[in-house]
């Protein structure tokens, strides 16, 4: 299925407003403000606009404030011609400088009282919109041009912003007269528009709409919450829900969630050895309910307290201990497969039967199990980001700066910045594979172990694309590794990156089309 997107500024999303409205204007042989009138009132759905007016032209005009029977029977009037105000009720001669008239109706007021009339309606917001003539016996709405016409060039910004907004609120659902849908880019100060062009006659929404904007914030169009693949919309919804204050403390899901809370902390802090800084919202949480583990002590010495503040999971301790920063198992001999995997009973847990349910206990461990994987990879993907950021803005200038310093072969380093970008998109896959995981039926055994191994071989893949991507870059700021093995370490990195970009996406593929291998298999 051919999809596309275009990524729209406010003047893009002005120039599509206005090619609807010609349009229109063009169809129905009415005046251009006229049709945009009816655009908004139709909220933008043209084929139910054009079958309503075809319908009923009267009854539409009507419903609009643009029927011909509210038009004056008075001609225009001569110059120097008494006339009254219909708002201030001064009387003045007719001067057009200093006189307006309602287009669809032909009332006139001075232009000062007109003007703060249509100033004050669009200070007080969109229904500005859908204005109608000051006199109170008449329903005729008021244009853009009578806007145009009487209000400061703020207040034409104003209601311009307030159509601009019309157009795109009203244009969210894709459409089948043209497969198109616009929505605001969710991330916070960002002013650009996403338009999704489907290129079929009929949609799935569970297929994904992965998309970029300009402001580099990654978003699925369908639901505008993070770009999530290889995970449905529907399930991340469940999950933003299970991690929500209100669900995670309703007494039907634990009998006081606070107060086992804080005996599970000693279990874990028994049990692994951790330290406890906090508490903290999680990514997308409501309130600081959820734990989260900020440091923990080293394994091996126990004295080192470790803090995570990398891409990787590979920690090494200043007593040179080595270990994974979720599981706390040495890393010389650490298997993934293990450690993304939820078991019961593991060794050396600690009984907290008599503070807990037996039942809310194995929950909520087994919750905490995905949420801390999907915690630790969502933290060690802002890292990436933050470092690819760095990468691009600091390192690739030193890069240039020494290959010119020291009379070295001109070189291209874009693709440091493009394994970094994988890195960050591969944490992105890995931290919702365990919303997916949390969610797979306990009954699916044959795909949990599949899903499991390639969840495992997945981490195994980003690990060594991030140790080699950090190995090449330390590599290059010595003059050595620039001048003798720049073509070597450069084929290499590219090499893996294209394999782990591979990898990835079939991961993905066979995710979301629901692991039918396991599935013909069983």
């Amino acid at each position: 299925m051919e999809r596309s997107y275009r990524v729209l500024n406010k003047d893009d999303i002005h120039k599509n407003l206005e090619d609807h409205v010609t349009r229109l204007s063009s169809v129905l042989s009415v005046p251009r403000p006229a049709a945009a009138i009816l655009l908004h009132n139709y909220t933008w759905q043209v084929d139910k606009l054009l079958r309503a007016w075809f319908d009923d032209e009267d009854g539409v005009r009507e419903s609009v404030g643009l029927s011909k029977n509210n038009r004056p029977t008075k001609g225009f009037p001569r110059s120097g011609e008494v006339l009254v105000c219909g708002i201030c009720f001064r009387t003045y001669n007719f001067d057009i400088r200093f006189e307006s008239t309602v287009g669809f109706c032909g009332h006139r007021f001075c232009t000062s009282c007109l003007g703060a009339y249509v100033s004050r309606a669009i200070d007080d917001g969109p229904a500005c919109l859908f204005l109608r003539c000051p006199d109170r016996y008449c329903g005729s709405v008021i244009g853009q041009d009578m806007v145009d016409l009487v209000v400061s060039d703020e207040g034409k910004m104003k209601y311009k912003e307030f159509s601009i907004r019309s157009y795109v609120e009203n244009n969210k659902e894709i459409k089948w007269e043209n497969n198109r849908g616009i929505k605001w880019c969710p991330a916070l100060g960002c002013e650009y528009a996403v338009e999704y062009d489907l290129k079929s006659e009929s949609y799935d929404v569970s297929e994904r709409f992965d998309v970029t904007c300009d402001c580099s914030f990654s978003f699925c169009w369908n639901c505008l919450e993070e770009s999530h693949r290889p995970v449905k919309c529907e399930t991340v919804a469940k999950w933003v829900l299970e991690n929500s204050s209100e669900q995670r403390t309703n007494p039907s899901y634990f009998q006081n969630f606070q107060s086992f809370t804080l005996k599970f902390l000693q279990f874990w802090k028994v049990g692994w050895g951790s330290l406890w800084s906090g508490l903290s919202s999680a990514p997308g949480s409501k309130s600081g309910n959820t734990i989260l583990a900020v440091s923990k002590l080293c394994p091996g010495c126990r004295e080192q307290t470790i803090e995570n503040d990398k891409v990787t999971m590979h920690m090494t301790c200043q007593c040179k201990h080595e270990f994974c920063w979720i599981c706390l198992g040495p890393y010389k001999d650490h298997d993934y497969g293990a450690c993304n995997s939820y078991r019961e009973n593991v060794k050396g847990e600690v009984d907290v039967e008599e503070r807990v349910t037996k039942s809310a206990k194995r929950s909520y461990r087994r919750y905490f199990h995905y949420y801390e994987r999907w915690v630790a990879n969502h933290k060690s993907r802002e890292n990436a980001l933050a470092y690819l950021n760095v990468i691009k803005t600091e390192k690739l200038e030193q890069l240039r700066e020494l290959v010119a310093e020291h009379g070295l072969k001109a070189r291209k380093f874009g693709f440091l910045a493009e394994a970094w970008e994988q890195i960050a998109e591969c944490r992105r896959v890995i931290k919702w594979s365990y919303v997916y995981g949390y969610y797979m039926p306990e009954e699916a055994s044959s795909k949990k172990k599949l899903f499991e191994y390639l969840q495992g071989e997945a981490e195994v893949a980003l690990e060594r694309l991030h140790d080699c991507a950090e190995n090449t870059l330390e590599n290059y700021l010595k003059l050595d590794g620039l001048a003798h093995e720049f073509d070597a370490t450069r084929t290499e990195l590219v090499n893996r990156t294209r394999a782990t970009r591979i990898f990835f996406a079939n991961f993905v593929k066979g995710v979301s089309n629901g692991l039918e291998e396991a599935e013909s298999d069983s």
